[in-house]
Formats: C-alpha cells, sequence, structure tokens
C-alpha cells in the first residue's frame, strides 16, 4: 500500500514537472 501511494506521488510530481517545464514554452 505504501508503494503505491508513493508511485502515485512519483506520478503527480512527474506531471507538475512537465506543467511546469511547458508553460514557459507556450508563452
Amino acid at each position: 500500500m505504501l508503494e503505491f501511494c508513493f508511485d502515485n506521488f512519483l506520478i503527480i510530481l512527474h506531471h507538475a514537472v512537465v506543467r511546469a517545464l511547458e508553460i514557459p514554452q507556450n508563452i
């Protein structure tokens, strides 16, 4: 269960980083 939550955290963090990198490119 802990590993599953950690995997979800990594996925959310990855999406946050991807969005953060995409925002400057859209400007």
